[in-house]
């Protein structure tokens, strides 16, 4: 029964506080609210792959690229199928992921990263 804009709101504000946060992953730099980037890493990897064919740096950046795309691929299509089976209703099904997501990084937080909690990340 809202109004569209307050979800459209809360759901932008969500990708920039996602986009802002999570710069990179396993130390590479990387967009995970878009894919467009991420394509074309891909293209520079490759190019430099066929350039310098015994750097397997490049290699392993190019198939990191690759899983995250494939990631937003996976995730794009589960929720088409499960849009169209559940409608709206959809939404229920990220809570599972999410809340695993969640215990993991509270944990993280509170235990195994504790002495890290005031340590700048890399990438900001």
């Amino acid at each position: 029964d809202a109004p569209f804009q307050i979800t459209q709101v809360c759901f932008n504000f969500i990708c920039a506080m996602q986009y802002n946060t999570f710069r990179q992953a396993q130390g590479i730099p990387t967009a995970t609210t878009f894919c467009t980037n991420n394509i074309r890493q891909i293209g520079v990897c490759a190019v430099l792959s066929f350039r310098h064919p015994k750097d397997m740096a490049n290699k392993s950046k190019m198939r990191f690229y690759i899983l995250m795309i494939l990631s937003f691929v996976s995730g794009v299509t589960a929720v088409t199928i499960l849009g169209r089976l559940f409608n709206g209703r959809c939404l229920l099904f990220t809570l599972f992921p999410l809340g695993i997501i969640f215990a993991h990084l509270l944990s993280a937080d509170l235990v195994y990263e504790k002495d890290r909690l005031l340590e700048k990340p890399h990438g900001h």
